[in-house]
């Protein structure tokens, strides 16, 4: 297989349903109310690669299932709309003032309306998914953004903490960034297949394909600048969140991280936490692509390969 060069090449014969599924959202979150009709659209700038649709739909595909179906639709739409509430609540709780070079919400109406926001669209999504009438698919997603809640209030609760460990750090991420991913993965995998043990080994990918897509998140974070990529850079460090290259930069040191970010993103680089923490994604990586081994060849799950070796070389 000849890997796409770009996230939108991999997307390929996708993106005709994912357009259907972002009309879907449209639908879903339209509001003429005070307030909704302003912001709203807004959403539209929070849109990125769709990641949590195509795995999704790829998901169903490799399985056998139908992405131009009504049940993928409102499932892909559903999985993007709890994410994007995420990422609104999440710019709010980094005090974040910039994402994909565009005024994040909290920045230009305040955290009032941002969080308000959020909650309309997570409020959104559950309704929709309900539209399904499959109680095992609402029961799932609900489970899904609990693990996203808890995994956040556990971040929060050890901001500060220099000893965090790379376990208990892993345990975060499993659940603020990979719980939402296996949920896309074993949803769709069921709008295909009733194999166990396939549906299993979907989750165990989109585990780790979500804790690699998160330690190079936390990377880029402490290592980019702003221009780079497009949004507020070093709050995880300015908010006291002590991430993958901090821990293990932190550990080869057998010393303290600095306080101040500036200082500390050279603490990180002189004793290669940045190297470490790229490897770590590295293995992640490659235990996601080795579940994916039990599925049969299909364009599906080469599409699903790529897209776990594009989640290292991301920029934004």
């Amino acid at each position: 297989m000849v890997q796409p060069s770009t996230p939108s090449d991999a997307l390929g014969s996708l993106q005709p349903f994912l357009e259907s599924v972002r009309k879907e959202m449209d639908r879903a979150i339209q509001s003429d109310a005070p307030g909704l009709e302003e912001l709203v659209p807004m959403v539209n700038h929070f849109r990125g690669k769709m990641l949590r649709p195509a795995l999704t739909l790829s998901c169903a595909e490799a399985c056998g299932g139908e992405p131009s179906s009504d049940e993928a639709r409102v499932l892909s739409a559903t999985v993007e709309l709890i994410h994007i509430s995420t990422l609104v609540h999440d710019d709010v709780l980094d005090e974040a003032d910039l994402r994909r070079n565009s005024p994040t919400i909290n920045a230009l109406h305040g955290n009032e309306a941002a969080v308000m926001l959020g909650d309309w669209l997570i409020a959104s999504s559950f309704r929709l998914i309900a539209t399904l009438g499959q109680p095992e698919f609402d029961l799932a997603l609900g489970e899904a953004t609990r693990r996203v809640c808890s995994g956040e209030l556990h971040q929060l609760v050890k901001r500060g903490d220099d000893s965090l460990s790379v376990d208990e750090y892993l345990s975060i991420v499993s659940g603020k960034t990979g719980a939402l991913l296996v949920a896309c993965a074993e949803l769709g995998g069921r709008l295909g297949t009733d194999d166990q043990d396939v549906l299993d080994a979907l989750r165990v990918y989109a585990n780790h394909l979500g804790i690699a897509f998160q330690i190079r998140d936390d990377v880029l974070d402490a290592a980019s600048s702003t221009e780079q990529i497009g949004k507020s850079v070093g709050r995880d460090a300015a908010l006291g969140k002590l991430t993958l290259p901090g821990i293990l930069a932190r550990d080869s040191a057998g010393e303290p991280l600095p306080l101040d970010p500036h200082i500390r993103k050279l603490f990180i680089e002189n004793h290669n936490g940045f190297d470490q923490a790229s490897v770590f994604a590295e293995n992640h990586v490659k235990s996601a692509v080795d579940a994916l081994k039990v599925l049969p060849d299909h364009p599906a799950r080469d599409r699903l390969v790529t897209f776990a070796k594009q989640s290292l070389s991301r920029q934004t």
